[in-house]
């Protein structure tokens, strides 16, 4: 559960701020709302079309929209004696699976998914951190 919070409570709405940051710094026209009505996977895509990042990959390298799926519908499973986690997305329609079943342990899941979401969760933070204090710095009024 912890990475669906990573993914949806931090990482969506900071990635949507940056995007927003981006298209006016590569001097596309973009409405406020706009960056909100994207999914992530849709953000994914865009990202890749604005010129002045080299790399966006890099910030999605922790990301599946497969392995959000399966734990925000419910679609895994723990097995105490293996110590290993099942993850699966299924259709919601039919409910066919989709993705998976993937196995993996708690270790695998924080170094191959949630510990990147946490990296990028916290470089952007301290990136927004230092705009911040930077308007605080040069602020008029400000002893």
């Amino acid at each position: 559960m912890i990475y669906l919070m990573a993914i949806e409570g931090t990482f969506d709405q900071t990635l949507r701020v940056l995007f927003f940051l981006a298209k006016l710094a590569d001097g596309t026209p973009i409405s406020y709302a706009n960056p909100h009505s994207k999914t992530i996977l849709n953000l994914q895509s865009e990202f890749t079309q604005i010129r002045i990042i080299s790399n966006p990959s890099v910030i999605f390298e922790g990301y599946s929209n497969r392995l959000r799926n399966s734990i925000a519908h419910s679609n895994m499973a723990y097995e105490a004696a293996t110590q290993t986690m099942t993850f699966e997305d299924r259709n919601s329609r039919t409910g066919n699976v989709t993705w998976g079943p993937v196995n993996m342990t708690y270790p695998q899941l924080k170094d191959d998914y949630y510990g990147k979401i946490e990296d990028v969760n916290t470089y952007l933070s301290f990136f927004f951190g230092i705009i911040r204090a930077r308007d605080l710095v040069l602020a008029r009024g400000v002893p």
